[in-house]
């Protein structure tokens, strides 16, 4: 999660939401500082201040995790050595077999303990982002989460092949089971793959 005293606020971060580009908005602009990274809960202090957080669609944000932890050159969460040591695929369907909390964590579980005064869909995130309620300057917000490939070209975010490319029913399922609770209370609906 990320603060700032002056402008009375906390946004909530779930991972693969766009979280990092906001970070880097409200740090340079708004005196934002991290606290408790990915954290859930709001601490007692801060519960006068403005709640905000982002939410994704979870196909996307699945795809979004699996590109960032399988498909980087760095390999910083070791799936692709886990994939080796297994003798599986390095594949969509194989990741979502294997990932742990760090990426089945639901968005929902963020809402749970707080209040939450805005929620800005990552599919809309410049709109909402600029009307949150202490912005006084429409900003531009940039994908700042760059994505090394495997084979070493460099590409960023926005050049991930589309979600369709790497998800087929079995998987889609299978995001439907974790996610369960964010397609419910974040109203998003099953898509036919």
């Amino acid at each position: 999660m990320l603060i700032s005293d002056e402008y009375k606020f906390v946004f909530l971060a779930p991972t693969k939401t766009g979280t990092r580009s906001i970070y880097h908005l409200l740090k340079k602009h708004y005196n934002g500082y991290e606290y408790q990274d990915h954290g859930k809960i709001i601490p007692e202090k801060f519960h006068n201040y403005f709640t905000f957080i982002n939410k994704r669609c979870p196909y996307e944000r699945a795809a979004s995790a699996y590109w960032f932890s399988c498909q980087r050159r760095d390999d910083r969460f070791k799936y692709q050595q886990k994939f080796e040591k297994m003798k599986i695929e390095n594949n969509f369907r194989n990741f979502l077999k294997i990932a742990g909390s760090l990426f089945t964590s639901t968005q929902w579980s963020y809402h749970v303990n707080n209040r939450i005064d805005a929620i800005l869909d990552i599919e809309f995130l410049e709109r909402d982002f600029n009307r949150l309620p202490f912005i006084t300057d429409q900003l531009e917000i940039v994908k700042s989460n760059q994505t090394n490939l495997v084979d070493g070209r460099n590409k960023y975010f926005s050049d991930k092949p589309p979600s369709i490319q790497i998800i087929d029913t079995e998987s889609a399922k299978v995001v439907e089971r974790i996610w369960a609770d964010d397609f419910e209370n974040l109203r998003y609906t099953h898509k036919e793959w």
